[in-house]
C-alpha cells in the first residue's frame, strides 16, 4: 500500500524503499540469493533496514549481533512517514517480522547446495520510552542475518536510486541478481543464469507461472524492461529445453551496461549491417563501406553520416556503394535532417505549452490537496483510520490511485469521506 508521506508526495519507505540520492547498499550475496516471497515494497524497505544495521555493526567493531536502536522521530524522518502513526508503524514491521524466506538457495558460486535454511528477516520490534519520554524503536536482527553482514565476503553493489523506480518484486529480484553477476567483472557484459527450479525460487515465481508464455510475458519480460528503464543495463535472456516433452530446463540472461554513446554506436552499426546486405558478399566491397562511413563519421559527425546511410538504404536503385558515396559527399539526406527537426521542433512546443498548462492546473490541485492535509491532521484518530481504510481498500481495486502520491490519496479519500475539520 502506497502510504503517507511527506507533503511532497513521498512515499513510505516501508511501502516504496525510496532512498536520498546516491545511496548505496553492499548487500551480502547470500541475502540477495533468497526466496522472492516479499512484495517489491517490502523488499526494497528491508534494504533500507539492512542499511541502518550495517552502521550499527560498523559501530559495534563488527560484533556478529545487530540491534538497531532509533528515536521514533528520526525513523519517521527517514522512512517518510509524517502523517503516519506509530501502530502504522508497528504493523509494517510485523509484516516484514512475520515473512520468512529460504536462504542459501545458491552457493557462493552459483552452485546447488544441500541444507536450505527458512528464517525471519526479523526477529523482534520493541517500541520503548527513553528517560526524556521521547518514544525508541528497536530492531533486532536474526543471528544468521548478523553473521552475513558481519563476514560475507562476496557482496553486491545496489544502487537504492535505481531501485527506488522499481515497482514489481520481479524486477527489484532481477535486478540484484545483476549486480551479484556484476560483482568483481572488469567489462561492462556479464552472463548468468539458474536451473529453473532455483530460478522459481529466487524469483517467487508460483503455480500461475508453468506455461512458458507466462513465465515469458508475465514475469521475465516485465523485469527485464523495469530493470532497463531505471538503469543502464540492457538484458535479453534465451530459454533451454531438454527431453521428451521439451520442458524449460535453464534461464541464462546477458546483461550489458550500455551508456547513451554506446547506443548510438549501436544504431550506427544497426544501419551499416544494413548497409553491407545491400552490396556484394565480397571482402572488398564491404571494406569501402565501411571506409567511406568511418571517414564521414569522423568528418561530419554522427546525424550526418547515418541520416545518409538511412537514405541510400531506401533510395539507391543499382550501384548501393556509388550511392552511398554520393550520399554522404553531397549530403543527400538534409531534408530529412531539416524536417525531422522541425518536427521535434514542433512536437517540442507542443510539449511545452501542454506542460506549463498542467503545471498550472497541478499547481491549482496541489494547493486544494496540501490544505485538504492539513485537515486530515487535525482529525481525530477514528477519522483518521476511516481514511487510511479507504485509502487501502482503494488500492486493491484502483490501478490509477496505487499511483497516486501520499497526498493525493489522502486528499481524494478525504473529499470522498466528506471529512472535514
Amino acid at each position: 500500500m502506497r502510504k503517507h508521506g511527506n507533503s511532497s508526495g513521498q512515499m513510505s519507505l516501508l511501502d516504496s524503499g525510496e532512498m536520498p540520492p546516491a545511496v548505496e547498499l553492499d548487500k551480502p550475496v547470500s541475502l540477495i540469493h533468497i526466496s522472492n516471497n516479499l512484495t517489491a515494497h517490502q523488499r526494497k524497505a528491508y534494504n533500507v533496514l539492512l542499511i541502518l544495521a550495517k552502521k550499527q555493526l560498523e559501530k559495534n567493531n563488527h560484533d556478529a549481533h545487530i540491534m538497531v536502536e532509533i528515536p521514533w522521530i528520526e525513523f519517521k524522518k527517514l522512512m517518510h512517514l509524517k502523517h503516519r502513526t506509530q501502530k502504522h508503524a508497528i504493523e509494517k514491521l510485523r509484516e516484514l517480522q512475520d515473512i520468512k524466506v529460504h536462504i542459501d538457495i545458491l552457493g557462493a558460486e552459483g552452485d546447488r547446495i544441500v541444507g536450505v535454511r527458512h528464517l525471519s528477516l526479523l526477529s523482534e520490534i520493541r517500541f520503548e520510552e527513553d528517560s526524556f519520554g521521547d518514544t525508541l524503536i528497536k530492531i533486532f536482527f536474526p543471528p544468521t542475518i548478523c553473521e552475513r553482514l558481519a563476514n560475507s565476503d562476496i557482496r553486491a553493489v545496489l544502487n537504492m536510486t535505481e531501485m527506488a523506480e522499481l515497482t514489481s518484486k520481479f524486477g527489484t529480484a532481477l535486478y540484484e541478481l545483476c549486480m551479484v553477476a556484476f560483482e568483481g567483472v572488469e567489462g561492462n557484459r556479464v552472463e548468468f543464469g539458474y536451473e529453473i527450479a532455483e530460478f522459481k525460487m529466487l524469483m517467487d515465481i508460483g503455480k500461475g507461472y508453468d506455461r512458458k508464455y507466462d513465465l515469458q510475458k508475465r514475469c521475465i519480460e516485465v523485469a527485464i524492461t523495469e530493470v532497463g528503464d531505471v538503469s543502464d543495463l540492457r538484458i535479453s535472456y534465451t530459454l533451454l529445453k531438454e527431453g521428451r516433452g521439451n520442458e524449460i530446463r535453464r534461464v541464462e540472461f546477458v546483461a550489458e551496461r550500455i551508456e547513451k554513446d554506446d547506443e548510438e554506436t549501436i544504431r550506427a552499426q544497426q544501419l551499416l549491417n544494413e548497409a553491407i546486405q545491400h552490396v556484394k558478399d565480397g571482402y572488398e566491397e564491404h571494406s569501402q563501406v565501411i571506409q567511406a562511413v568511418e571517414k564521414y563519421l569522423s568528418d561530419k559527425g554522427f546525424e550526418y553520416t547515418v541520416s545518409n546511410i538511412a537514405y541510400t538504404n531506401v533510395n539507391f536503385k543499382k550501384n548501393y556503394i556509388k550511392f552511398l558515396k554520393d550520399a554522404l559527399e553531397n549530403d543527400y539526406a538534409i531534408n530529412d535532417r531539416v524536417r525531422k527537426q522541425q518536427e521535434e521542433n514542433a512536437v517540442k512546443i507542443k510539449r511545452d505549452e501542454e506542460a506549463n498548462r498542467d503545471l498550472e492546473e497541478a499547481e491549482k490541485q496541489a494547493a486544494k490537496d496540501a490544505a485538504m492535509v492539513k485537515m486530515f491532521e487535525l482529525l481525530p484518530e477514528d477519522k483518521k483510520d476511516d481514511v487510511y481504510a479507504l485509502i487501502e481498500e482503494k488500492e486493491k481495486t484502483n490501478f490509477f490511485f496505487s499511483k497516486m502520491t501520499s497526498v493525493e490519496q489522502i486528499a481524494t479519500a478525504m473529499r470522498e469521506l466528506d471529512y472535514t475539520v
